[in-house]
């Protein structure tokens, strides 16, 4: 070659270098934030604000209902596909807030008193554990092969993957004011983990540091609605705990190798709707972000039907309201509301003639689970304001001050008085299992009150209902079981035990109902039907074939632990705590997603 090609070669070849150099030294672009929405399958409705991103950020959980009602079901849309796949088998999970595996291939959520788990692509659901709850249950896959999972106020428990008995993790501790243990995350390291802690006195609410031994115990931020913290992404140094301030979701640098706060807190996505302690986002690793507006504070209205089914009639203004139960003569309702801007929960009585709502309690803990005395002039109800829940009673005037009938280790809701007000059952609820217990003259001299067991079994009782009639006439219990392989069923048994034991439901149910001249026996069936049972009760007990009256369009699962609707003596009408599921689909809320949400964000 030529000394001028040389040198040309040479030359050209310093300037590929310098241009290499620049190039290599140049900082790769961010990737852009891309904010879609995702709305309710076509015609259906988001029947409860859940919702979960695959830890890949691929795929979004959700629960709706589809086109014509019916239960809710666990649907995933691809965040690449246009359209929603409704999970069948999923039905009666509406209480739950679906968590996803590590690999994102599987679904976690509880129905029919059970944590279940699906694969995301379709296929038979497996049961993993009993899991007894009257509120929503919520979880964290471990990349270990362990759940842990909480149901508020019994703590946090974990089960193997595979399934087996849950073992408690963590139990409030009411001594120092506790009252519930929510959302557990385990940490990076596989040892340390958040999670939610609730206070009877409510602005202590925070999320809290824990460890398996016990030993730690930290206090990081002051918030009463669920949070999420999110691995440092390749250039941060930090992770980033994500929670609400009032209506903003917030994010804080959060170092876990000291397990400090690392700076000031900062603003990422404004009118992020809330719910009781359940904040409406989700957020995976891999930057993809989704939430909802709104809040639960008008999901719900009770309604009056007739045994067609038809509407007949609202009670009260819409609310986030649980469980109710009429007077035995349906004059009056008891219903627990949760205020929309505080989330306490109280009882309120509501006048059904005249439509007016009183409130009935006015304690900052939470108190539910209202059941009528025979002559309704009392009311007893569950309440956490000293300890775990435990059974109160209070007159249904209001002009005396609430009794407290005695002191529980156990959580322990009422479910019903005998017709001669001699004994009030309740569920007795221990280690994720339920019992049913009475407790004998509830309303007389405390000298002589006492507990004990109706029902001891390895599984899950709840739901009890004394049959009606005068008080000489023989008593039977109708109540909930999941003892039977398909789940949840409805059996009756005599009160005292011991003249015989019957299943009247078939293929699930839950929340049986007595007709008060005892010629019916009413429950909710998996799929949401309100089924009646023709029955005579006396010295023997009989019943007919179930059949369906109608669709109850009642909010959440029927084997959920507390009453959601209530019957009138003759049968005729019944009121519901009912989805506003009509007016959600007119005007749905669709689901905002962002990716890479990072980027772009002032800190």
């Amino acid at each position: 070659m030529r000394a001028g090609g040389w040198r040309a070669a040479a030359a050209l070849a310093l300037a590929l270098a310098a241009l290499s150099a620049i190039h290599f030294r140049e900082t790769p672009p961010q990737p852009q934030a891309v904010r879609f929405q995702v709305p309710p399958p076509e015609g259906g409705a988001f029947s409860q604000p859940y919702l979960s991103l695959s830890p890949d950020g691929r795929k979004l959980a959700f629960i709706a209902t589809a086109k014509g009602g019916g239960q809710p079901l666990l649907w995933v849309r691809a965040l690449d596909s246009l359209e929603a796949r409704a999970l069948p088998g999923t039905d009666g999970g509406g209480s739950t807030i679906p968590f996803w595996s590590p690999d994102s291939r599987y679904l976690a959520f509880w129905t029919g008193g059970k944590l279940k788990k699906i694969e995301a692509s379709g296929g038979p659901p497996q049961s993993l554990c009993n899991v007894a709850t009257s509120t929503s249950v919520a979880g964290w896959w471990n990349p270990d092969g362990v759940i842990f999972l909480s149901n508020g106020v019994e703590g946090i428990f974990r089960v193997p993957q595979a399934g087996g008995d849950p073992v408690r993790v963590t139990k409030p501790d009411t001594a120092h004011g506790e009252t519930m243990d929510w959302y557990p995350q385990i940490l990076p390291d596989g040892r340390h983990y958040l999670y939610l802690i609730w206070f009877s006195a409510r602005e202590n609410n925070a999320i809290y540091l824990g460890s398996p031994d016990g030993k730690q115990k930290k206090r990081l931020v002051g918030t009463s609605t669920s949070f999420r913290y999110v691995p440092p992404s390749e250039n941060e140094k930090f992770g980033h705990l994500l929670f609400l301030r009032e209506d903003t979701l917030m994010a804080q640098p959060f170092d876990t190798r000291t397990f400090e706060l690392a700076g000031d807190a900062f603003p990422v996505a404004e009118h992020v709707g809330s719910g009781l302690s359940y904040a409406f986002f989700t957020v995976s690793p891999s930057g993809a972000l989704a939430w909802r507006t709104g809040s639960a504070g008008s999901a719900h209205q009770l309604t009056w039907f007739d045994r067609a089914g038809k509407p007949q009639a609202t009670l009260g203004a819409p609310a986030d309201y649980n469980n109710l139960a009429l007077s035995r003569d349906a004059t009056r309702a008891a219903v627990m509301q949760a205020d929309s801007q505080t989330s306490n929960r109280d009882i309120w009585l509501i006048d059904v003639a005249r439509q007016i709502p009183t409130r009935f309690t006015f304690d900052e803990a939470v108190d539910a689970d209202p059941v009528w005395s025979p002559d309704g002039s009392r009311v007893a109800f569950s309440s956490n304001r000293d300890g775990p829940y435990t059974l109160y009673v209070k007159d249904s005037s209001g002009s005396a001050k609430e009794e407290r009938l005695q002191k529980a280790e156990d959580v322990e809701r009422p479910c019903d008085w005998s017709p001669d007000s001699r004994f009030l059952m309740y569920v007795r609820r221990s280690g994720g299992s339920s019992r049913l217990w009475f407790l004998s003259d509830p309303i007389g001299d405390p000298a002589n009150r006492k507990a004990a067991p109706y029902l001891e079994t390895p599984f899950n009782t709840s739901q009890c209902q004394f049959s009606p009639g005068p008080a000489e006439a023989p008593r039977w219990v109708a109540y909930a079981s999941d003892e039977s392989k398909h789940g949840g069923e409805i059996y009756v048994q005599s009160f005292p035990r011991g003249a015989g034991k019957f299943q009247v439901s078939n293929g699930g149910g839950g929340q049986p109902r007595w007709r008060r001249d005892g010629k019916e026996l009413f429950y909710i069936a998996p799929d949401g039907k309100l089924m009646a049972v023709d029955v005579k009760i006396g010295p023997k007990f009989e019943s007919g074939i179930p059949h369906a009256l109608f669709d109850s369009q009642m909010w959440g699962p029927a084997a959920v632990a507390v009453f959601r609707y209530d019957v009138t003596p003759d049968g005729r009408r019944f009121l519901v705590n009912t989805t506003r599921q009509a007016e959600a689909a007119a005007a749905p809320e669709a689901i905002t997603v962002v990716t890479n949400w990072m980027t772009g964000l002032k800190k």
